[in-house]
């Protein structure tokens, strides 16, 4: 294996450990350098979510890119990518024109006839999977002696930088003194890691928080069908492997589910430019950046209860006197004096007009 790319992945393992939220920039990186080293077409990497369900495209290098971009998203299981997170194995062919399991027809058109699908794997989880493409099958050996080598440092470091943004924002979180700002820290961590423009964070039960309150575009759920979001699924508009049918495709939104406990306690909704197509490469580092910080809300489990009304009796006949519960208020329970009094005037004069300058001089 060519000690430049070797250099690479050590570059890239120590700055991600130094500034994770240089991601993007070091997978872009580390891709072209390994796809030129490695004499493939097209490399691409594909990150898991925490809840090991779907991989989402996170990068990609070489030609073809339109085509590649056919499907950004692969559920465990589907797919090249989905077979070899679920399998925990590498999954290849040299026969990419005939292969079922391929699922890109753009790509399979353009003549491409290797496909190599590497799973990024640790003892407890697939961090994602390392993605080689070539037109020439005699690259493809030589491809899998690199990913042999590289694999186990790259997956420790993506997992460590991903860890890494969920545990900045859990301190955050931490740091924030009511519910409303832990949220709002949640959510600005979440427009710092993803270059969105706004976000909202949408309790199960309880109101909607917003970093930009009264400018956040409604996500176009109207309370009468279920949210996809809810029910643990990600949603990402304009993207049919993530659908949800309420999303707008303008402005872009991503609504994720927020996990606790093996449980959805919210939704985080976040918006991004008109401009330009929404970039998968946002959402998976959306999802670990709430993965730690979830359990520090301290969302409400169930919604409040209605508040029940306190009556009061008060009595004008002889003795003016005001009950609540059965208790007699003394002046020193209205806390202000002339609020007793204003009550006073009020109720013995009621029915009657009563001037603004009379109560003032009553006062």
């Amino acid at each position: 294996m060519p000690a430049d790319v070797l250099s690479t992945v050590s570059w890239a393992a120590e700055t991600l450990s130094r500034e994770p939220r240089q991601l993007f920039h070091v997978v872009r990186v580390l891709l072209s350098d390994l796809r030129r080293a490695t004499g493939m077409d097209g490399a691409e990497l594909y990150l898991a979510d925490p809840q090991q369900s779907v991989l989402i495209l996170s990068g990609y290098a070489g030609k073809d890119a339109e085509a590649f971009l056919e499907k950004c998203v692969f559920h465990f299981g589907e797919g090249f990518p989905g077979l070899a997170a679920a399998g925990r194995q590498i999954v290849e062919t040299r026969n990419l024109e005939s292969d079922e399991r391929y699922l890109r027809e753009r790509v399979r058109a353009l003549g491409y006839h290797a496909f190599l699908s590497y799973p990024l794997l640790l003892p407890h989880a697939v961090v994602g999977v390392l993605n080689l493409a070539a037109r020439d099958v005699r690259q493809v050996e030589a491809a899998k002696r690199s990913l042999a080598l590289i694999s186990p440092l790259l997956a420790a470091s993506l997992y460590a930088v991903m860890t890494s943004l969920g545990e900045r924002t859990l301190e955050r979180v931490r740091q924030a003194r009511t519910p409303r700002d832990r949220a709002l820290a949640l959510l600005e961590d979440s427009l710092e890691a993803s270059s969105g423009l706004r976000a909202a964070l949408r309790p199960l039960h309880g109101d909607q928080i917003e970093t930009h309150p009264d400018q956040m575009r409604p996500c176009g759920c109207d309370g009468k069908a279920p949210c996809p979001a809810q029910a643990g699924q990600i949603c990402v508009s304009g993207m049919p492997e993530l659908p949800c049918a309420a999303l707008p495709v303008n402005p872009h939104v991503v609504c994720l589910p927020v996990w606790d406990a093996g449980e959805v306690k919210a939704v985080t909704t976040v918006q991004f430019s008109a401009r330009g197509d929404l970039h998968a490469e946002s959402v998976a580092p959306l999802l670990w950046i709430s993965r730690l910080a979830a359990g520090a809300l301290e969302l409400p489990t169930t919604a409040a209860a209605p508040e029940t009304p306190v009556w009061l009796d008060i009595e004008t006949l002889g003795a003016f006197r005001i009950r609540r519960g059965g208790e007699v208020l003394s002046p020193k329970d209205f806390r202000r004096r002339q609020a007793y009094q204003l009550l006073k005037l009020l109720v013995t004069r009621w029915g009657r007009p009563l001037h603004t300058d009379e109560l003032c001089e009553a006062l």
